[in-house]
């Protein structure tokens, strides 16, 4: 009972995703982050990675301390955000593929 709700909890956010873009084109991709009580059903439903490999693996790429982490939806990639506090005290954003745990390459919005 509890995946079915799981799957039902992923399917809406889909569903709100989709629907907030309703005057984009057809071929536009919907890009979107979740909020934490989202992403945790969606973590419980889908083959992951953690998100402190995703926090470890920012840190070290951007070379500072990672401070946050947000699950996003690039189109139909699964994407952590996560930002980092430079040593020089710049903040930075580095976005980690949700499946496989190294940094993601997108394309760009409206490609």
């Amino acid at each position: 009972m509890r995946l079915g709700l799981r799957a039902a909890a992923l399917a809406g956010f889909s569903i709100m995703l989709a629907s907030s873009g309703s005057g984009r084109a057809a071929n536009e991709r919907v890009h979107g982050c979740m909020s934490p009580a989202q992403a945790r059903e969606v973590l419980i439903v889908q083959k992951f990675v953690a998100p402190f490999r995703a926090l470890g693996e920012a840190a070290a790429g951007q070379g500072g301390e990672a401070v946050g982490l947000q699950l996003c939806l690039w189109g139909d990639i699964f994407v952590y955000d996560v930002t980092v506090l430079k040593r020089d005290g710049r903040v930075s954003h580095a976005l980690i593929d949700a499946r496989s745990g190294v940094v993601a390459t997108l394309p760009r919005a409206g490609k």
